[in-house]
């Protein structure tokens, strides 16, 4: 199996690896792409990578999935495999020439998960690797040989509700690994909300980001409490769970040993939009490739919709429609649900409060204290209802 696992990965795997951590940057590129350093800061700006030479590259029909990959300080390559040779088998294979070459751990049972959702390897020691396969977190200080997990009892309380309760539906979407200040890795993961988990306090465990201060004494997890962002802080426990976020990605900042940054890009559906009174404010929606239809609620007194009553269909794509709040409207919210197709939104004026879309936000490491970054995601001003992210990355210029 190693002989064609070789010639399945083949030369080209490096390309694949290549690609897959440029699929999100923050903000820009570097090397050869320096001219996208962006004009202000926390600016987005586009990224359109050129093609390269096509590589070498092999086919088996029985390999469902490859990747996600990590790549070790000192050059090794980890990538997670799905049923090789048709056996059905979740494998993490392990390449030390840069993708020439391919080999799996002889250790039985040496990975317990199912399917690999992210890893990451340490900055510090060339051994160590973090994955989750989206329901738990394990730890591997030998270079893929063994796996162990990382607090698995609290993390079911956590995620769960209670130590001893198996978690399921893989809420975890992500996981980063920084280091303090003397040395020790903080373990980072995102989350999102599946229906019917609690968390110790019986509330819904919405989408949030937690750490872990690995290889201290009886560490436990704790909830950087992403509730508190944005909308869902007035909804949550007990309303609109849609208006709290999914977790897409997460990192720990450059200097994350002294200013304990974390960043992450959050996701929910577009919801709601709330108008404060006598507020002027315009709040144009868009459709996506294919058109859209949905419904809104009543309006607030004096607030319009250029589009009529609901429902609304675009049925051109990336046609639009306004709602629309002159100097003497009553205060309120109208709620969003889309039927069909996707919709896009902005804020053209105003000061309007809009639930969900996709953001960047941050804390310094402190519970409910997470901001936005007023970015400009990929040049345009729309904030699109999901967008999919597997690694937040650093340009060296960046803090």
């Amino acid at each position: 199996m190693k002989t064609k696992i070789s010639k399945i990965l083949g030369i080209g795997f490096a390309l694949v690896l290549v690609a897959s951590l440029m699929l999100f940057a923050l903000p820009a590129s570097a090397g050869p792409y320096e001219d996208l350093v962006p004009p202000l800061p926390n600016m987005w700006v586009g990224f359109d990578p050129q093609p390269g030479v096509q590589g070498l590259w092999f086919f088996d029909p029985d390999i469902d999935q490859v990747g996600p990959l990590a790549q070790a300080i000192n050059g090794d390559i980890y990538a997670y495999v799905s049923n090789v040779d048709g056996a059905g088998s979740d494998d993490i294979f392990k390449s030390v020439d840069g993708g020439r070459t391919w080999s799996v751990s002889a250790v039985p049972a040496y990975y317990t998960g199912v399917a690999v959702v992210d890893m990451v390897c340490s900055s510090k020691s060339e051994d160590v690797i973090y994955l989750t396969d989206g329901n738990y977190v394990y730890k591997s200080i030998n270079g893929g040989m063994t796996f162990t997990l990382v607090a698995q009892a609290d993390l079911e309380s956590q995620l769960v509700g209670a130590c001893g309760t198996a978690i399921t539906g893989f809420p975890i979407t992500c996981i980063d690994v920084g280091y303090d200040a003397s040395g020790l890795p903080i373990v980072l993961i995102g989350t999102r909300y599946i229906t019917g988990h609690v968390n110790p306090a019986g509330d819904p465990a919405v989408g949030s980001v937690y750490y872990i201060a690995d290889e201290t004494f009886s560490a436990t997890w704790t909830d950087l409490d992403l509730a508190c962002y944005s909308c869902c802080q007035a909804e949550y426990p007990g309303g609109n769970l849609d208006c709290c976020y999914d977790v897409l990605a997460v990192a720990a900042a450059p200097g994350f040993d002294t200013v304990s940054k974390v960043y992450a890009t959050i996701t929910a559906p577009l919801s709601k939009i709330t108008f404060p009174l006598n507020t002027a404010s315009q709040v144009e929606i868009r459709a996506g490739d294919y058109g859209a239809t949905f419904t809104y609620t009543a309006l607030p007194g004096d607030v319009t919709c250029s589009a009529g009553a609901s429902p609304v269909t675009l049925a051109a794509p990336n046609t639009t429609c306004t709602f629309d709040a002159d100097t003497t409207h009553a205060a309120g919210s109208t709620t969003i649900a889309v039927t069909d197709g996707t919709i896009s939104w902005r804020l053209v004026s105003g000061s309007a409060t809009l639930c969900g879309g996709t953001h960047t936000v941050s804390t310094l490491g402190t519970v409910c204290a997470w901001t936005h970054i007023s970015e400009q995601m990929w040049n345009c001003l729309w904030s699109f209802e999901s967008q999919h992210a597997s690694r937040i990355m650093f340009p060296s210029y960046y803090a």
